[in-house]
This record gives structure tokens, C-alpha cells and sequence, in this order.
């Protein structure tokens, strides 16, 4: 009941991202989305979609532009979380941090 699912997918089409957007939504999940600038299947099953103003053609050479579009917007979202919920967002980092880095504590 306290799920979210943050789908990233620059297309909006990648098979994985929408099987994994349809089994949250069957399971009464919010599917929070970042695909490209306009109407993508992802953003269809999506409660919000944040779109990337970025360019990606048949060879992806923009694709790296798209990337740090989502990023950055990830980035943007997670220092918002940590300062309205400062104590959980440090108790969460911590425990992280334990758990990739164990011989470090």
C-alpha cells in the first residue's frame, strides 16, 4: 500500500518497463513515469509522467542527452524526498550505505 514504481524509459515503449508498469497497476500501485516529450505507451499507464526535452535518433548518439535528462530529474526528486523527510531520508542512506559497503562501518 505504501509502493510507488518510478518507470524510466526514454521511448516509453521498452517491453520490460511496461510488463513491470502493468503488474504495478494490477497490484493497485502508482506508476510514476520519465519517457520522452509527447504521448508513449508508459505514460498511458502512468499517474504522472515527467517528459525528457532531449533528442535520440536510429543510433542513439543522443541518447546520452536523454540520460542525463532522467538523471538529473532522479537526482531532483531525491533531494526533495530528503528534505521534507530528513530523518527517514538518513536513516534509508545509512542503512544503504551498511549494506553496499559492509567492512566500511
Amino acid at each position: 500500500k505504501n509502493d510507488l514504481l518510478f518507470a524510466v524509459s526514454y521511448s516509453g515503449k521498452k517491453q520490460e518497463t511496461l510488463e513491470l508498469a502493468k503488474i504495478a497497476l494490477q497490484r493497485d500501485v502508482p506508476v510514476i513515469s520519465f519517457t520522452r516529450v509527447g504521448n508513449t505507451p508508459l505514460a498511458e499507464c502512468s499517474v504522472v509522467n515527467f517528459e525528457a526535452a532531449a533528442f535520440e535518433d536510429v543510433y542513439r548518439t543522443g541518447a546520452f542527452g536523454s540520460r542525463i535528462a532522467q538523471l538529473y530529474l532522479v537526482d531532483v526528486i531525491f533531494l526533495t524526498y530528503s528534505l521534507f523527510f530528513s530523518e527517514q531520508a538518513s536513516s534509508k542512506l545509512r542503512n544503504t550505505y551498511e549494506i553496499v559497503n559492509p567492512n566500511r562501518m
